[in-house]
């Protein structure tokens, strides 16, 4: 289902206070050689205004960048730069080196960290920063190469390690993500990686949505959030509008593509989507989000992250709302989700517990149109004129009320610098109902038992009544 083209306006208002005294706010446009005073919009444009007012105390905030090279002073791209609390040993900051082998974190709040550096082929390092005093740290750090002990590959917990698994592998992180629409589904922002491709059904990206890799569907693709598995535990497909907005929550996603291990199950056979949602930041922040576009699509969002309390403690809450009209008719979407948690930090172990979820009331648009109808508008033998808006579900009205929340309590404990366990407990509610009027309605697809319908009629769709004797 294709997408209106249209021009677009995008801007953002950001606040940041150091001494928390007042709000400087900034506008940043991309008007492509426009200026505001000329901007026009076409009624059938796709405009886009985004709104965040952001607010984060400043605790003098420390900077570390540097240069990570080989011993021949040949620059590594690529290579993981981490630190870690010094106490605790669990990561608080962490980037990769660019195409010229540099690296750089911002916003590192004061205090003893330990900075691990690691890159395939060659000896990890690692070195302790004192960043209580010092506001910015500049380092070289050069790897001795040296031969890898992988006798044999063994994929844990889901995650597979770039050139040294042998999966096709992509990662997305959360600042890619926060560079692309919040107001699509998943599947519209997976789909810009290689082999991916999805469609919407309600024409917009916000409703339901599917994808395919490498030709095989989405049965036939193990998606997981934190490890739990996603597929229907019937039929394997993915709902991906009962998680809407989790990427506001996403720390990264990582697609592995092609026959993956046999941890996913008999669902991995044509690859996996690991999504990582584990939200909680050192630092304490506030941020507020509006964001508008085409066919009356709204979406107003509020977030607040309490920062380490207590070098224990840190709470993450997170609740939006989104209202779209939809590109077809009869396409609407009314959604509200949550995501709140809160995740407790020990010597050698961590503790989360975490909810998502959120009700919503859409308009279904399920049934496609005449594949002539993509091209011009056609009339059908009823004499009712299909077009790419189309939608035959808008006869019946069909609405969808449903809620599925999730809960997960994560338990990770560092038993040795080799040895982790990781154990997950999750429960999963789906609760709700739909109303339809699809030709799929027939006996053989309710299952119902021989002999509620005459012989010849399994098959054929069955009109429900009211008490009244009119249709359902």
């Amino acid at each position: 289902m294709g997408e209106l083209p249209g021009h677009a306006f995008a801007g953002s208002i950001c606040g940041h206070s150091s001494e928390m005294k007042g709000v400087t706010f900034f506008i940043a446009t991309n008007l492509h050689d426009q200026t505001l005073r000329t901007l026009m919009v076409h009624r059938y444009s796709s405009l886009i205004f985004f709104l965040a007012l952001y607010v984060q105390p400043s605790m003098a905030q420390r900077h570390v960048s540097g240069t990570v090279v080989a011993e021949n002073g040949v620059a590594l791209p690529g290579a993981s730069v981490v630190l870690n609390l010094s106490d605790t040993g669990l990561q608080r900051y962490g980037t990769s080196t660019d195409r010229f082998g540099s690296f750089q974190i911002q916003g590192i709040l004061p205090g003893e960290y330990e900075l691990v550096v690691s890159f395939v082929g060659y000896s990890s390092m690692s070195q302790g920063l004192d960043l209580r005093m010092e506001s910015r740290t500049r380092l070289r750090i050069t790897l001795d190469s040296h031969a890898l002990p992988q006798d044999e590959v063994v994929i844990t917990a889901g995650r597979a390690r770039l050139q040294l698994h042998p999966v096709t592998v992509s990662n997305i992180t959360a600042q890619q993500l926060r560079q692309l629409p919040e107001m699509k589904d998943l599947p519209v922002h997976l789909s810009r990686s290689p082999s991916i491709t999805h469609y919407s059904e309600n024409g917009n990206g916000i409703g339901y949505s599917t994808l395919r890799m490498r030709g095989f569907g989405q049965r036939r693709l193990a998606i997981s959030i934190n490890g739990v598995p996603q597929n229907d535990p019937e039929e394997f497909n993915v709902f991906w509008i009962n998680f809407f907005d989790i990427q506001g929550a996403v720390e990264d996603i990582q697609i592995q593509r092609g026959a993956n291990s046999s941890f996913y199950g008999p669902a991995a056979i044509g690859g996996a989507v690991n999504i990582r949602a584990m939200p909680y930041r050192a630092y304490p922040y506030f941020r507020a989000e509006f964001g508008a576009g085409s066919f009356e699509t709204r979406r107003y969002t509020l977030e607040a992250n309490s920062g380490l309390i207590g070098d224990n403690y840190v709470f993450f809450t997170r609740l939006s709302r989104l209202l779209s009209d939809g590109y077809r008719d009869w396409s609407w979407t009314r959604f509200w989700r949550f995501f709140t948690g809160v995740t407790r930090y020990g010597k050698r172990s961590s503790l989360t517990l975490q909810f998502y979820g959120g009700p919503q009331r859409d308009g279904l648009a399920y049934s496609g149109i005449p594949k002539a109808a993509n091209r011009k508008t056609i009339v059908d033998d009823f004499g009712t004129r299909i077009d790419r808006t189309y939608n035959f579900s808008s006869f019946d009205r069909d609405v969808e009320n449903f809620h599925q929340p999730h809960a997960e309590l994560h338990h990770d404990l560092r038993l040795s610098e080799q040895v982790r366990l990781n154990q997950v407990l999750f429960w999963v509610q789906g609760k709700g109902n739909f109303d339809f009027g699809g030709t799929f309605r027939s006996a053989d697809s309710l299952l119902l038992p021989g002999g509620f319908v005459a012989e010849y009629q399994p098959s054929l769709t069955l009109f429900l009544s009211n008490t009244d004797g009119s249709d359902l």
